[in-house]
């Protein structure tokens, strides 16, 4: 079986939130003219902590938007200072630390690649922003099963109105799915899929629903509706919706410039290695429910043992292509490089190919990137810089825990400020690691000081003494290479 499989370089995994152009009208020009403040070397500007605001929120319901911008300033004020203590402590030199950081650095070069290629293509009409508005209001929970063939989906419809989900047999293991997903919103699914779960009623039942990588039935088991809505609360959705809209309308864009790149590169898998690798993934990575909208579909320990479970073969040529070869220790590697939360799904022989395609075509739009010269782009230092000190931050935080309060899960590795926010259960851990936070916070602050322009930061907040109504809605960026 010779698969040419360059038509599925940007096909998307059922279920997963697109990967989109974060910060697509972000400006060019040059950065930290509105710089707020400084934390040792490192700087915040106003940018920097309004994107913070919409996009990784932790502030909460009932507090002033002046209040809201303090918390999400002290957040970001640890963030940069738990980033320069990893430095001190050399945490960026682990082989594994270098391996995420020059991940984030290939993305940033895709996507500045992209925007450059596709933004002056995308018009998003007023209508539009107010539909999507009315969207994130609302949130669906859905069992759904996916099958290549549509015959397959037509049957599994007609099973699902007489037979219980957890009993209907798949058809075809090697390529269908079923599941539950997690309680999805607005830009977590494919529009295609959006369009019609956020129709259905509880317990209806979809037809076949073409998505890019074959069909889906879904019945909707749960949701949720936001009542809320203000102009004011329209603005601050505002930019996180055209992130949205924006990925969407340039996907077509995007995909004929990524197949014009590829149509010379004859990328083809080799069958009898490329279905070993496969029958072994598909029997050691779990199915895994999550209540956020970012699941971890592969995670360490499993590509650990797909690793000792493909021995022999690690070496074997997995794809090749025009300029060279992918060996399955290439690809494992590849995978174990990825953050763990950017991983694609790779459960199914269908997904593995994609996403075999969209590491090699990753290699090639990162060089196109670099031959134009755009690692020197103000975009991408700057979305580099932002997203390594979270990296390094991350890490640098969670081995204080260790040295200092044993064992905290890392679902408790959040930077809540209402207890409104958290069941009571957790709140004695959540007391405990601010108190480490604080704690950390505090001496570091001795090692690299921190100054804050008071005037230009006041001056930037909005309605400052108002009282926020609502909690933050999530949109989340999932930026996954597919």
């Amino acid at each position: 079986m010779k698969n040419n499989i360059i038509t599925y370089c940007l096909i998307l995994s059922i279920l997963l939130i697109i990967g989109f152009l974060v910060s697509c009208e972000r400006k060019t020009t040059v950065r930290n003219q509105n710089v707020i403040a400084m934390v040792g070397k490192k700087t915040i500007d106003w940018d920097h902590l309004q994107r913070s605001f919409e996009l990784t929120p932790k502030w909460g319901k009932g507090l002033t938007y002046k209040q809201a911008y303090q918390v999400q300033l002290d957040f970001l004020i640890d963030e940069k200072l738990f980033a320069q203590a990893a430095l001190g402590e050399e945490i960026h030199r682990d082989p594994k630390t270098i391996a995420y950081l020059e991940f984030i650095q290939k993305k940033e070069l895709i996507k500045e690649l992209y925007r450059q290629q596709v933004k002056s293509e995308i018009q998003i009409s007023e209508k539009e922003y107010k539909a999507a508005y009315l969207k994130t209001k609302k949130k669906v929970q859905f069992n759904y099963i996916f099958s290549p063939s549509l015959e397959n989906a037509e049957s599994y419809q007609k099973s699902l109105g007489k037979i219980p989900f957890d009993e209907i047999p798949l058809m075809d293991p090697q390529n269908d799915a079923k599941g539950t997903s997690p309680m999805f919103g607005f830009g977590d699914m494919q529009q295609e899929l959006e369009d019609v779960v956020f129709e259905l009623k509880k317990d209806e039942i979809s037809q076949p629903i073409e998505i890019e990588n074959g069909y889906m039935i879904v019945r909707v088991i749960g949701g949720k509706i936001d009542k809320f809505a203000s102009e004011r609360d329209y603005q601050e959705m505002r930019s996180k919706i055209e992130k949205v809209i924006f990925e969407r309308k340039s996907r077509k864009a995007a995909n004929s410039y990524v197949k014009n790149l590829m149509l010379d590169k004859n990328l083809t898998l080799n069958p009898p290695i490329f279905f070993t690798l496969s029958d072994q993934l598909s029997k050691i990575i779990q199915d895994k429910v999550s209540e956020t909208p970012l699941p971890i579909f592969v995670n360490d320990e499993e590509i650990d043992l797909t690793q000792r479970s493909v021995s022999e073969i690690m070496d074997e040529v997995l794809a090749t292509h025009r300029d060279g070869q992918m060996t399955v220790r290439d690809f494992l590697n590849e995978l174990m490089n990825m953050p763990a939360d950017l991983r694609p799904n790779v459960k199914m022989p269908i997904q593995l190919k994609n996403v075999i395609g969209v590491i090699v075509r990753n290699d090639y739009l990162a060089k196109q990137a670099e031959e134009l010269g755009l690692g020197d782009h103000p975009n991408v230092i700057y979305e580099t810089t932002i997203q390594k000190d979270e990296i390094l931050s991350k890490l640098w935080f969670r081995k204080y825990i260790e040295r200092h309060k044993g064992s905290l899960t890392q679902d408790k590795l959040a930077y809540p400020v209402s207890q409104k926010l958290v069941k009571k259960e957790e709140l004695q851990s959540i007391i405990d690691l601010q108190e480490l936070r604080l704690s950390a916070s505090d001496s570091l602050q001795k090692i690299y000081p921190v100054t804050l322009d008071t005037a230009l930061y006041t001056s930037q907040i909005k309605h400052s003494k108002d009282t926020i109504r609502f909690n933050p809605v999530n949109i989340v960026v999932r930026e996954l290479f597919n």
